[in-house]
């Protein structure tokens, strides 16, 4: 979710480590944001990390060996480019490297 005139949002970040095809941990948190955008650029900082303690069982060492630190650490930056595909989708992109296709 995102405010665009107020340029913050908060971004879920949920899913199971698996190991062995058993889990081994779940990850359930949220990072509240701001943003810069500069054209179809835009360059995310992580205000606050919000833990849900009876969810969130993975480390933030273990979590930031698979995930830009932006999504573990507040005071983090990551950034994107999003393209406008057609009326009702976009593409999220590090580099040229898709990410995400969004649509609705």
């Amino acid at each position: 979710m995102y405010e665009l005139d107020e340029q913050k949002g908060i971004v879920a970040v949920s899913g199971s480590y698996l190991d062995g095809g058993k889990v081994k941990g779940n990850i359930r948190r949220d990072v509240i944001y701001d943003f810069d955008k500069n054209y179809n650029a835009y360059q995310f900082h992580s205000l606050e990390i919000n833990k849900y303690g009876n969810i969130d069982s993975v480390s933030d060492d273990f979590l930031a060996s698979m995930l830009p630190d932006f999504y573990v650490y507040p005071n983090e930056k990551i950034s994107y480019i999003i393209s406008k595909q057609n009326q009702h989708s976009f593409l999220i992109k590090i580099g040229s490297r898709p990410l995400l296709y969004c649509a609705n």
